[in-house]
């Protein structure tokens, strides 16, 4: 008998799976961090990039074993594509909710701003001038941060992932 492989979801389906566990994962991470008050600058915080890291190549993983997907390197990084997608969505909408539920949270990344100031010893007119537009934009700097910081690394953790994964057309 042939050895058939079901669908485990249909790959738009998979992608939404992986991607809410993903990113629902690195959201509490960050939130046992904070509770544990973690500096910014301690290694731990890069750690929700492995946990990225690792949902992005397991996704790739589970795809790759269905025949039913396109596993070339193409068909990979689309369906890893689509799986960092939600989990931009799933970061993006945790980091606002945070702002906007907790004002502290605003309140210490202006405290960190302008520490970042002072020491790279900006006039006071400079501080003046970059802590007005940080006050002005702040949402849109949280939005902008969250989306293309998600986005960069998930497309390379996709592109590791197709290129481990994918199989060639045979």
């Amino acid at each position: 008998m042939a050895s058939e492989t079901k669908a485990i979801l249909p790959s738009n389906k998979l992608g939404i799976t992986f991607g809410l566990a993903t990113g629902l994962s690195m959201v509490v991470y960050n939130l046992i961090l904070r509770m544990m008050h973690v500096p910014d600058a301690s290694w731990l915080n890069f750690m929700v990039l492995v946990i990225y890291l690792v949902g992005v190549l397991w996704f790739c993983y589970i795809f790759s074993k269905n025949e039913n997907h396109d596993t070339s390197f193409g068909g990979m990084f689309k369906g890893g594509f689509r799986m960092i997608a939600i989990v931009t969505i799933v970061l993006l909408t945790a980091a606002l909710l945070t702002v906007f539920i907790d004002p502290s949270v605003k309140k210490e990344i202006m405290d960190n701003n302008l520490a970042a100031l002072v020491a790279a010893k900006k006039t006071k007119a400079e501080i003046d001038s970059a802590m007005k537009l940080a006050r002005d934009n702040f949402t849109l700097m949280i939005v902008m941060n969250a989306v293309f910081t998600n986005i960069f690394y998930g497309v390379i953790f996709a592109l590791v992932g197709a290129g481990i994964f994918k199989k060639s057309k045979a």
